[in-house]
């Protein structure tokens, strides 16, 4: 499978907390995956697009009131909090500017860098949810 697959462990860890969170987070997840491996043209894009959406609608209905640090920093009180937090809030800026830029290249190794994007956008949503 191109993606975690659909009977590894994180893969249905992952399914089970989008869908604890709103059962139409998976859709968007499915689709996302799904754009991809069509021939539609424009799947790149459209990957791309419905994982960054997804994203925005994971953090903001975890964050609800407050903002990602602050719900960060509460979340991993033990870890060496500022350092491990900045460095995740650069992450998933860089995986979402990246998202954004692979919207618009279409070419094999765009393909590449989009399903390591999607990939990686599931590792950070893990984060957030676990």
């Amino acid at each position: 499978s191109q993606r975690f697959g659909r009977n590894s462990p994180h893969d249905s860890k992952l399914e089970k907390l989008l869908e604890q969170l709103d059962p139409r987070l998976n859709r968007r997840r499915d689709g996302a995956w799904e754009a991809l491996r069509s021939d539609n043209p424009d799947r790149l894009s459209q990957a791309a697009n419905s994982m960054v959406e997804l994203l925005n609608q994971v953090i903001g209905q975890v964050c609800k009131d407050t903002d990602l640090a602050t719900f960060l920093t509460k979340k991993y009180q033990t870890h060496q909090k500022t350092e491990w937090v900045n460095a995740t809030r650069k992450w998933i800026q860089q995986t979402k500017d990246n998202l954004h830029s692979a919207k618009h290249h279409v070419d094999d190794q765009s393909e590449q860098l989009t399903k390591a994007l999607l990939t990686t956008t599931e590792s950070i949503i893990l984060v957030i949810l676990e």
